[in-house]
């Protein structure tokens, strides 16, 4: 090498290094502005007026970006903005099946559902299969999954606007080894229940969580969920629990609750604390003792709750637990006979000896409302209180009426019990460590949701607590709410960059007005959104504008700390990396346009005896063009295992290019998914790019963007395939706002005026990449490959 090309070769480095864009640059390019809203940031401090500036799906900057541009700018004058609401205790597990845009909860802010009370979506054998599917009621699906985190990812897949996470039901792993019978765990099947709950906590759910009223879970003792425990503590789980009881064993649940805490050394959640039946009411304060005695001690115990004085579950929970044994047909064949009736009927008017009787909780027929049967005989009865339905059927006792009832039914039919005492639930707001679940599923108020009733909590849980208990009654400052709604069980559930609004974490924003938010549902109309939210973003995407639904559905599935990492592929001795684009990639060696391409640049990059860069790309080719005249083809040809194929495509995207070269959105955006598709099953690693921005200033000196709105595709293409995604587009605009008109000229080839037809302005119009220009261009790519952590990074220089 000669003295005269290694200075050049210096000099070019050093340029490029010199124009690495800034991370203070003046004129950021956003994809999202949440503009002049009243911040708070989640950690209880106080708010201040600032905007969020969002690039992809993290939250880039927080401040004043009055001077800044965006794709896409959201007004939030006059609004408060939070973090994302997460729901602790989501029975969503259905209704994002039939209808993922989760409506009734982004309505109140909600982008994260928490699943898992006792029973979870996984895992099941073949017949846990088909015991779900014979009991499902309105909301009918086919189970297409087994473990739950095949689950969570088959809700991603479909598309859901929340985001979603998952403990384990302890029931289920005691349903999938045991069954449904009353019976103590052999020591083998013991071992076969943690090695399941190992497997998908190295999945990635939250932890353990039981719902030990409910059978099977009810047959599980102490020591089964401390074993249980013990083995999701490893993953740096949670046990969360509906515990044994609610009532008149409420303090001896939270001992057991804490002993597991202790035992098994894992943090532990109390779900929808209360204290239920009236002669239970003054039990919340030893409660609340007992657990803050806890974590005084050092245990992490928390607890989360609703904002209504009635639960919801279904008449089971008044059936003692020896006659739910075996499972549903078993119980429905002891309501036909009428010994076993008559013991059944005599042990719900007793207060539980030894369980927890919801019927007895909530001390009279009066006090019990019908929501939900699977019987279209029975669906009249929605709305009416078990005293009605007692009456309607004259001469039957209640007891006598609620087996009736099961056994029509052929299901536990949903009831609501108002239990609770409204001045506990006032106390309950107050606490610190105290987060919010709906306990209920997320719906519409259209189609297959409107033909049952429901608990008003599926449509106003959050804003309830935002309008009644922060606005109107004061109980706890608006600050400490949103701290509660999204920090609070973001830590206690260890998500990752969830929770805050702070630069570097995941973008899931709300807007609301503070002045407005509240509750619509009643339990006499509970079909009725909430006010007042405004706007709600997920993962950098808008889901709702102006009060309205978009449609879109960027929700992900999210996973517990513990899952185990996706095993890093091995590098082979040798690798290719496949170029393929237009002419930002390629060069073009014409007299009046010698447009310099940074894919024959990218090569100096790399340790030349382990990675070979095969430029494939062509000038003046769209990504129909690239796959109509064989070139896609002739590329995947020549890739191997192992191979990377980087993707980057800007060039003939407006629909005044020749119609052969014009390639629509929809076409560009399906091209694109081909291309991921196609590497992938060469069991090669995809990289998409997005196309390096032009030369083009307005008159006021701000760079213009003439790629409309291609790169948001290519961006949208990354997100929804999961591949890395290299943004050129953002990283060269960075470049071109710092130095401006005259400091970019020297990037751009210096063409004269009248010189080029399609450049009459010479390079005040010119487009393309000059040598420095490109090589610059290549080296913002090997900074992406680094920033990604590509396995390639390891082979850069």
């Amino acid at each position: 090498m000669t003295s005269r090309f290694i200075r050049a070769a210096a000099r070019a480095i050093l340029a490029a290094a010199l124009l690495a864009p800034s991370a203070a640059a003046r004129a950021a390019d956003y994809d999202l502005i949440v503009r002049g809203g009243m911040v708070y940031d989640g950690t209880g401090g106080p708010p201040r007026l600032a905007d969020v500036g969002i690039r992809g799906d993290l939250i880039a900057t927080i401040g004043d970006l009055s001077k800044a541009s965006a794709t896409r700018v959201l007004d939030a004058r006059g609004l408060a903005v939070a973090p994302g609401f997460i729901n602790m205790l989501s029975w969503s597990v259905d209704s994002l099946i039939v209808d993922g845009r989760s409506q009734g909860e982004i309505r109140q802010g909600v982008t994260t559902e928490i699943f898992g009370e006792g029973d979870s979506m996984g895992p099941l054998t073949p017949a846990m299969k088909k015991l779900r599917e014979e009991g499902m009621g309105d909301i009918r699906y086919k189970i297409e999954w087994t473990t739950l985190s095949e689950y969570l990812n088959y809700l991603e897949k479909r598309g859901i606007s929340p985001n979603v996470a998952s403990y384990i039901g302890a029931a289920t792993i005691r349903e999938h080894v045991i069954g449904l019978d009353d019976k103590k765990a052999t020591p083998d099947e013991m071992q076969q229940m943690r090695d399941l709950v190992r497997a998908e906590m190295k999945a990635g759910a939250l932890g353990i969580g039981s719902s030990l009223i409910y059978a099977p879970a009810v047959y599980a003792d102490t020591n089964e969920l401390i074993e249980l425990s013990k083995v999701a503590a490893q993953y740096q789980g949670k046990y969360i629990s509906h515990m044994r009881s609610e009532g008149d064993r409420l303090l001896e649940a939270v001992d057991e609750l804490i002993r597991i805490a202790r035992e098994a050394k894992i943090p532990a959640e109390i779900y929808h604390m209360k204290a239920a039946g009236e002669s239970n009411w003054n039990k919340l304060d030893a409660v609340v003792q007992k657990v803050e005695a806890a974590r005084a001690e050092g245990l992490k115990v928390t607890a989360d709750m609703y904002t209504y004085t009635a639960g919801a579950t279904g008449f089971d929970a008044c059936l003692p637990p020896w006659s739910r044994a075996g499972g549903p047909d078993e119980v429905f064949k002891r309501l036909e006979e009428p010994a076993t009736r008559a013991r059944i009927s005599a042990e719900m008017k007793a207060k539980g000896a030894g369980w927890e009787n919801i019927c007895a909780a909530a001390g009279s027929p009066e006090r019990m409302l019908l929501l939900e049967f699977k019987n279209q005989a029975l669906k009249p009865l929605q709305g009416k209180t078990l005293a009605e339905v007692v009456k309607m059927r004259g001469g039957k006792g209640w007891t006598e009426v609620i087996m009736d009832l099961v056994h029509e039914d052929r299901t536990r039919v949903g009831v609501a019990f108002f239990l609770m005492s409204e001045d506990n639930v006032r106390k309950q707001v107050k606490l610190p460590w105290v987060s919010f679940g709906s306990d209920a599923a997320s719906m519409a108020l259209e189609g297959v949701f409107l033909k049952s009733s429901t608990h008003p909590r599926a449509y106003g849980n959050f804003s309830r607590l935002l309008g009644r208990y922060v606005r109107d009654e004061k109980l706890i400052p608006l600050e400490e709410a949103i701290r509660r709604l999204a920090a609070l069980p973001a830590q206690n559930l260890g998500l990752d960059r969830r929770g805050l609004l702070k630069e570097g974490m995941f973008a899931d924003v709300v807007a609301f007005d503070p002045l407005t938010v509240g509750d619509r549902a009643t339990f006499e109309e509970p079909h009725q959104y909430s006010v007042g939210m405004k706007h709600v973003v997920v993962n950098g995407i808008p889901v709702l504008v102006d009060g309205e639904h978009t449609g879109t559905r960027p929700g992900r599935a999210l996973w517990g700390p513990g899952r185990d990492p996706a095993p890093a592929r091995p590098l082979p001795e040798r690798i290719t990396v496949h170029l393929a684009g237009d002419s930002t990639m390629a060069d073009k060696l014409a007299e009046k346009r010698p447009e310099t391409g940074w894919g024959e640049r990218l090569q100096q990059f790399f340790l030349q005896d382990r990675v070979r860069v095969a430029n494939h790309a062509q000038n003046g080719r769209s990504t129909r063009t690239f796959i109509s005249e064989g070139r896609w083809d002739a590329l995947l040809a020549e890739v191997k295992a192992g191979d990377y194929v980087f993707v980057e495509f800007g060039h003939n995207d407006e629909s005044k290019e020749k119609v052969d070269r014009y390639t629509p959105p929809e076409d560009f955006k399906r091209n694109l998914g081909r291309f991921v598709a196609d590497v992938r099953a060469k069991k090669a690693s995809p990289v998409l790019l997005t196309p390096v921005m032009r030369r083009r200033f307005d008159a006021s000196g701000a760079v213009q963007d003439t790629h409309g709105e291609y790169p948001d595709l290519v961006r949208s293409v990354a997100a929804e395939t999961g591949t890395p995604l290299i943004d050129l587009h953002r990283a060269t605009g960075k470049v071109l706002a710092e130095r401006g008109l005259a400091g970019s000229r020297e990037l751009f080839l210096q063409l004269k005026a009248g010189e080029n037809p399609n450049y009459p302005q010479g390079i005040e119009d010119n487009t393309h990449s000059s040598p420095l220009g490109a090589s610059l261009n290549a080296r913002l790519a090997a900074d992406g490959i680094r920033e990604l952590k590509l396995p390639l990074a390891a082979w850069l220089r």
